[in-house]
């Protein structure tokens, strides 16, 4: 994978990047199937009914996930503690020490993140349909990346022709939105 991405001209500064990038592959092929199963649930519980049912499975997930990092973290405290050789693991205590400053903007972003996705899954239960609602949402990822590159330089200081192609990319992304506005509806 290192040496196909650098064949594409992807600059990857060491190998360490590599978990990064395959878990962000991973959430966007998991991201853009996730509302599919949907589908697969009876008429009447389309809707709000499955909005609340994968709630409580992300948040099922969450907790569950949370729980298993802290106890590596607990751990590994534990065994560093009585003297081992190994090194506290920091996974998520270790980041729990700005936790006061930062909590606010957590928790906006989590109340986004939920608006997000309930108003997604309404959408898609609407007569618009799953194949109009999430390109759509999916295309508010183009402001996430104009945002990182323009505001906050997460890629360096951006020169013309990058901006200008992800400019032309990114109004090519809208122009296909809005056709799918347009034209695209649920079959009936």
């Amino acid at each position: 994978l290192f040496r196909r991405l650098q064949l594409l001209g992807v600059e990857l500064q060491s190998r360490s990047r590599l978990p990064g990038i395959a878990l962000a592959l991973s959430a966007g092929a998991f991201g853009g199937s996730c509302f599919a199963v949907s589908k697969l649930y009876p008429d009447e519980q389309q809707g709000i009914a499955f909005a609340w049912t994968q709630a409580f499975g992300v948040a099922m997930w969450l907790v569950m996930l949370t729980a298993v990092a802290l106890a590596a973290d607990a751990s590994s405290l534990f065994a560093a503690s009585r003297g081992g050789e190994a090194k506290a693991s920091s996974f998520v205590l270790g980041q729990l020490g700005g936790v006061r400053s930062i909590a606010p903007l957590g928790l906006g972003q989590g109340t986004v993140l939920a608006i997000t996705n309930i108003t997604t899954i309404v959408a898609a239960m609407s007569p618009v349909g799953i194949g109009v609602t999430q390109p759509v949402r999916e295309a508010g990822h183009c402001l996430a990346v104009l945002i990182g590159i323009l505001t906050f330089r997460e890629y360096g200081e951006p020169d013309c022709r990058f901006v200008s192609l992800l400019s032309a990319l990114t109004a090519l992304n809208i122009t296909g939105i809005v056709v799918l506005i347009v034209c695209g509806t649920a079959p009936s």
